[in-house]
């Protein structure tokens, strides 16, 4: 095999452009077990035709597109970078090509893009959305309704591995949003990204901002029948939940992530909600600041019970109801967790950890 020198001067410096195609191009068909299993889908875009032209013959040679890169503020898209003017119909465009494609990488280049109403994804191939970083590439969230879902995916796909998740991968990153409008109340569907039967995605280098409204909104990430959904490296300002885990999801994770919330009087208000069959959930160096609960771990409507929860270096502090409730589940796993409360925010004793009478298996901490 030839070997590359580390030091060669002809080399050219890869832009950033570059990079991130290479990784759309590997996430997108370099995965080729999983696209023969359906569970991963090459776009399907067109082949790339190159026509060469000489005095005497004409060439033209035919090969694979790279996988389709849906670049939002360029044509046909014209999503304005400088929120002057509503993105949403623009945005939601580039999503139904993506759709069309098979699959796709969605590009949110620097700048401000104003979003009204909700955006929709439905489709069982995979998707990509990225930006330049947050706080370079912002989604601002500016409808006037009571109840929005902002950025819904959901998988519709056949089943795949059993019943484990729908095919398709779904990954979000470096990205912002920001909330310039109001909730009218705490109980609202307000929520930022709703993912629906996701089988295998990430969210990373994602922040969610309270923006130039009144109120930080309601719920930010909602990951409802997901499984294998990695939550990474997020930073998030909400007001009830930041993260919700519900229906029948399995080994879901969320690392390296702060989240802080306000006091809303909610009934399953918390920084992180496990609610209903949850039946693996990992934690690993999550910050919960302020607000009602730091995690909530409980049954939902229908009484399904979350299973598994195991929580390593997790430190929610100044919770108003508890650092940690536990009213359902089986077994409870925390190593070195840590739980605080300033007398300046909260000037009443509050439980650590807070089991409830549903709890119907055992906790282990060290």
């Amino acid at each position: 095999m030839a070997t590359e020198s580390h030091h060669d001067p002809r080399r050219a410096p890869a832009s950033r452009r570059s990079v991130l195609a290479g990784t759309a191009t590997g996430l997108l068909t370099g995965a080729s077990t999983l696209a023969a299993a359906g569970v991963f889908a090459r776009p399907r875009a067109a082949e790339a035709a190159t026509t060469t032209t000489t005095p005497t013959t004409t060439t033209t040679t035919t090969t694979g597109a790279a996988p389709d890169w849906l670049d939002i503020s360029a044509s046909p898209y014209n999503a304005d970078p400088t929120g002057s003017t509503d993105s949403t119909s623009g945005i939601q465009a580039a999503l139904n090509q993506a759709a069309a494609n098979g699959g796709g990488v969605i590009y949110v280049p620097a700048g401000n893009y104003k979003v009204s109403s909700g955006l929709t994804y439905d489709s069982s191939s995979g998707l990509m959305i990225t930006g330049d970083g947050p706080q370079a590439s912002n989604i601002r969230l500016a409808s006037t309704s009571t109840s929005i879902q902002y950025l819904t995916i959901t998988q519709t796909g056949a089943f795949v591995g059993g019943n484990l998740g729908k095919q398709g991968t779904l990954v979000i990153e470096n990205i912002a949003f920001y909330n310039d409008e109001q909730a009218a109340s705490y109980s609202d569907t307000h929520s930022v990204i709703v993912m629906n039967r996701v089988n295998f995605g990430q969210v990373r280098n994602v922040c969610i901002y309270e923006g130039t409204g009144p109120q930080w909104i309601n719920q930010g990430i909602i990951l409802n029948e997901c499984n294998q959904v990695d939550i990474d490296n997020a930073n998030i300002f909400t007001a009830v939940n930041g993260i919700v885990v519900s229906g029948y999801s399995q080994v879901n994770n969320i690392s390296n992530t702060s989240i802080w919330m306000r006091t809303t009087g909610q009934p399953t208000a918390a920084a992180v909600l496990y609610l209903g069959q949850v039946l693996t959930a990992n934690m690993e160096s999550v910050i919960c600041h302020d607000g009602d609960r730091g995690i909530y771990f409980t049954q939902d409507s229908g009484g399904n019970v979350p299973h598994l929860l195991f929580a390593y270096n997790v430190q929610p502090n100044n919770h108003t109801v508890a650092a940690m409730e536990i009213d359902s589940g089986a077994q409870v796993y925390l190593t070195e967790c840590f739980f605080s409360a300033s007398t300046s925010i909260v000037d009443e004793p509050i439980p650590g950890i807070l089991f409830g009478p549903e709890f119907q298996g055992s906790e282990i901490g060290r």
